[in-house]
């Protein structure tokens, strides 16, 4: 584990993290076939699981690109006012819907040589990882500590 102290100019609020990931690959110079796994401190209920099943899917080498996702059965709408994860006209019950898969942001990895060529943390055939509950509380705004805070008291709680 290397840790990096990035610059000042991407440090901020609004600095896109790609443009973090290549200032350390530029710095630290690692192998186009290393991978590299970008995790998130904003994600504070990222499991150790987590990581294990992200490491076994790299493991398998099934695909360029790996990103956090948890599953939710809610139902997802589109802009226009039509439903985008079932049709009206059939729309489950939601012990029997499959669900949606939604991104948390927890980790993101790639190889070095892929995020080179594309300028991307994801990029060729994506493979999502399956995330535990509570990952997708990601603290960016004030109310996400509240959340945050809830949740790890309630899991607390049942411990």
């Amino acid at each position: 584990v290397r840790v990096y102290r990035r610059s000042a100019e991407s440090a901020t609020d609004t600095a896109p993290v790609i443009e973090v990931v290549r200032e350390f690959i530029d710095a630290i110079r690692p192998a186009p076939d290393d991978m590299l796994v970008l995790a998130q401190a904003t994600s504070p209920f990222t499991s150790p699981d987590d990581f294990r099943r992200l490491r076994q899917s790299i493991d398998a080498a099934k695909a360029d690109s790996y990103i956090a996702c948890l599953r939710t059965k809610r139902f997802v709408w589109n802009h226009d006012g039509t439903p985008a994860s079932y049709r009206l006209d059939a729309k489950p019950m939601r012990q029997a819907f499959s669900g949606t898969l939604i991104e948390t942001g927890a980790f993101y990895a790639s190889s070095v040589g892929a995020i080179e060529r594309s300028s991307s943390l994801l990029s060729g055939r994506i493979e999502i990882v399956e995330t535990s509950p509570g990952t997708d509380v990601d603290i960016d705004e004030s109310i996400d500590w509240l959340k945050a805070e809830a949740l790890a008291k309630a899991i607390t709680m049942i411990q």
